[in-house]
Order: C-alpha cells, then sequence, then structure tokens
C-alpha cells in the first residue's frame, strides 16, 4: 500500500485546525478533486462519523464513502475514504501546538484496484498527482485558516 507524508505549518492554533479538519462538508473547500461531501449517519462528531462523497479521479467523477476512524481533539484525526472504482484511503492528522501555531503532519496510505480507472491513473500518474494534490489540499488549507484568522 502506497503512502504519503507532508507536513505544514499553520498560524493558527491546533483548536482551530481541528475544528476545520472536523467538519467533512467542508473538505472541497480545500482539497482538490473532492466536489461534495454530505453526512449520511446519526454521529455528529468523532468516530463513527459516516459522509457520502463525490470525487473526480482521471477527469471522472466518482462517488464513495468516508467515516472517522479516531478522533484525539485537538491533537488528531482519522479519516477513512473508499471510492466506488475501488480507491480508498486512511489519512491521519497530528496536531502539534507550536506558538504562534500548529505544525500538522498528514499521513495517507491508499490503495488502487487492480483494474479499471483507478489502476489506470494510479499506474500512470498515482503518487506524482497524490503527493501533488495533498500538498495543494494542506496549502490551501493553510490559506483559508490563515485568512480567517487576519479577518477576525
Amino acid at each position: 500500500m502506497p503512502e504519503l507524508d507532508q507536513k505544514i505549518f499553520i498560524n493558527v492554533s491546533p483548536e482551530r485546525v481541528f475544528a476545520r479538519l472536523a467538519e467533512p462538508e467542508c473538505g472541497p473547500e480545500w482539497t482538490p478533486n473532492l466536489l461534495k461531501v454530505e453526512r449520511t449517519s446519526q454521529v455528529e462528531a468523532g468516530p463513527g462519523l459516516e459522509t457520502r462523497l463525490l470525487a473526480r479521479l482521471g477527469g471522472r467523477e466518482s462517488p464513495g464513502t468516508g467515516r472517522c476512524l479516531a478522533w484525539d481533539p485537538p491533537r488528531s484525526i482519522v479519516l477513512e475514504t473508499n471510492l466506488d472504482v475501488g480507491v480508498s484511503s486512511t489519512t491521519t492528522f497530528e496536531l502539534t501546538d507550536q506558538p504562534p501555531g500548529t505544525l500538522m503532519a498528514a499521513h495517507v496510505a491508499y490503495s488502487l484496484p487492480a483494474k479499471g480507472l483507478g489502476r489506470l491513473v494510479g499506474g500512470l500518474l498515482g503518487e506524482t498527482l497524490a503527493r501533488r494534490d495533498l500538498r495543494k489540499a494542506l496549502e490551501n488549507l493553510k490559506r483559508q485558516l490563515e485568512a480567517e484568522q487576519s479577518a477576525s
């Protein structure tokens, strides 16, 4: 299973970063290729929270599901995503208080199907695209949170 790691410093508190990560509906605002997320479970927050999502993979839309596996505010959150094309991932966000902000470490473990669109995309560009999208997601999140901080 391929794995990616990326770190970024965000000039807001761990509580603010965690709060945004804990809002699945906000994911498309900062995550490339994530088009839509809606809650499907009765669980409001934490392990057991489930979502339905729509992502773009290889230029095509793919529905899928997500769920929160672990939750330790404001230090860490673990999210699982499964797309109908067979692509799945587990993302762990670790937040470390480093005044005046937060060091966020993201670890993504993902798998690709043996055939079909997911395998084609993975075989052609997989890790390069995944690494680029993870870096862009973290940069987007940083930009949004810091802009909100300076506006308040």
